[in-house]
């Protein structure tokens, strides 16, 4: 009897020291990604507000362009374009801030989350109605609640949503490259596209031509789809 009682707590004692052993991994394995996440990100003042979602900040004597992660502001010339800047720079400008890193853009610029006085700025020009949150980048799982934000500013038809109808930026982009005659690129395969393709926003059709001969001397080949 004692043996086996003796055998219980041995079973007992070998869970309790294997579950603390695990929770103590897990902790562990959630410091160092904190730790990780912290030394990626850093602080910065910011220069000058180039675009409501675009800023330029000095960090350790050099100067960085961001562009804030997941959000699209109106363009310069769109309606609230020239308000979303000013209202990036009345709140930015010369102020200190923390910038953490989320990778890069399509065109090779840095993206990031941007706090201010520990609140998310990105976030902030969505409730205000001052951003789109933009749907094919911003896939962080905390997307979901911002797109529940726009729709907030939208219901109280806040800075953009004042408007029935308003434009997108990413529409609005393509509107006025359409009245231009630009044409994108696929730096990869070498064709290219007219703004009404659905391969126009490729992840790799960064190349820019003004006018289909610009493209074709360049050495790149018209869509099949869009046949530019």
């Amino acid at each position: 009897m004692k043996a086996g009682t003796n055998g219980k707590r041995m079973i007992v004692f070998s869970l309790k020291t294997a579950t603390q052993l695990l929770a103590n991994f897990i902790l562990t394995l959630a410091l160092t990604g904190s730790a990780y996440a912290d030394s990626a990100s850093w602080q910065g003042v910011v220069l000058a507000v180039l675009e409501g979602d675009t800023i330029l900040v000095s960090r350790d004597g050099k100067k960085e362009r961001i562009q804030l992660y997941g959000i699209d502001c109106p363009e310069r010339g769109q309606d609230f374009g020239q308000v979303a800047k000013n209202y990036a720079e009345q709140r930015l400008a010369g102020r200190t801030i923390d910038v953490e890193p989320a990778g890069t853009s399509r065109r090779d610029r840095n993206v990031a989350l941007v706090f201010l006085d520990e609140e998310l700025f990105n976030l902030e020009l969505v409730r205000v109605g001052l951003a789109w949150v933009r749907m094919q980048s911003c896939t962080m799982p905390d997307c979901k609640g911002w797109r529940e934000v726009q729709k907030g500013a939208k219901r109280r038809r806040a800075g953009v949503w004042s408007d029935l109808n308003p434009v997108p930026p990413w529409e609005y982009k393509r509107s006025t490259a359409s009245k231009k005659g630009v044409y994108s690129g696929n730096i990869l395969t070498h064709v290219f596209h007219a703004t009404s393709c659905e391969e126009f926003d490729c992840n790799n059709c960064i190349a820019v031509f003004h006018g289909r001969d610009a493209a074709i001397k360049a050495g790149y080949t018209p869509c099949d789809l869009c046949k530019p």
